[in-house]
């Protein structure tokens, strides 16, 4: 490529280096005029827009947009107060619900019997898990009565098992009926008619003493 020569003589310019120059100067950002799109002109946009409207309708009828304020600060408030008692009630320690299963009474002042025509009662209204509940009173009643577990209302029923005077197979069948009354009772899951049935026929089966 011809090489320039510079005003007043002197040594040749090679074209390409002087395109190189050029090249390199005119890649500054001071000559970046490739147009910017900014990701929030529209937010910018729609302030204006809003901040203009306000004006307008502030000059257009000041005593309507006195009202219109007091209306937002009215409904800020409200959403104040929403939140706030929102975040008390999920703050708030709370108790187990209360249901059917939470008022039937302790075992206490009450013999097996009593459980039984209870737990009849609940069965007979569809209500099963509440009926394995009863139907566990009872048995832990009928049990003590035998000497084969010691009741005291301080226990949980986990506990039984393992502190029972049964014969290990039936201190297992004692565990599974445990087990089972956890997952209806306590757990919450869906007890049918079938599976109370299943229940009260293991647990009202013979029990057997360890041997000594």
């Amino acid at each position: 490529m011809p090489a320039l020569a510079p005003p007043g003589g002197g040594a040749l310019i090679p074209r390409d280096s002087l395109r190189a120059v050029l090249d390199s100067v005119f890649a500054g950002p001071a000559y970046d005029w490739t147009p910017r799109v900014d990701p929030l002109h529209w937010l910018a946009r729609g302030w204006n827009l809003l901040t203009g409207w306000l004006a307008a309708f502030r000059d257009g009828n000041p005593v309507l947009y006195q009202w219109f304020l007091l209306g937002l600060v009215a409904l800020l408030v409200a959403i104040i107060v929403h939140a706030g008692w929102t975040l008390m009630q999920t703050i708030r320690p709370r108790g187990r619900p209360v249901d059917h299963l939470a008022t039937l009474p302790t075992p206490e002042p009450h013999d097996a019997a009593w459980y039984r025509r209870y737990a009849d009662r609940y069965a007979a209204e569809g209500q099963y898990a509440a009926a394995v509940q009863a139907g566990w009173h009872a048995l832990v009643l009928d049990l003590d009565a035998r000497g084969l577990v010691r009741y005291r209302q301080a226990k949980t029923p986990g506990e039984y098992p393992y502190e029972s005077g049964l014969d290990p197979d039936d201190r297992d069948r004692l565990r599974r009926l445990v087990e089972d009354l956890y997952r209806f009772v306590f757990g919450r899951e869906r007890c049918t008619e079938e599976e109370y049935l299943a229940w009260q026929s293991r647990a009202t089966g013979e029990w057997r003493a360890a041997s000594t």
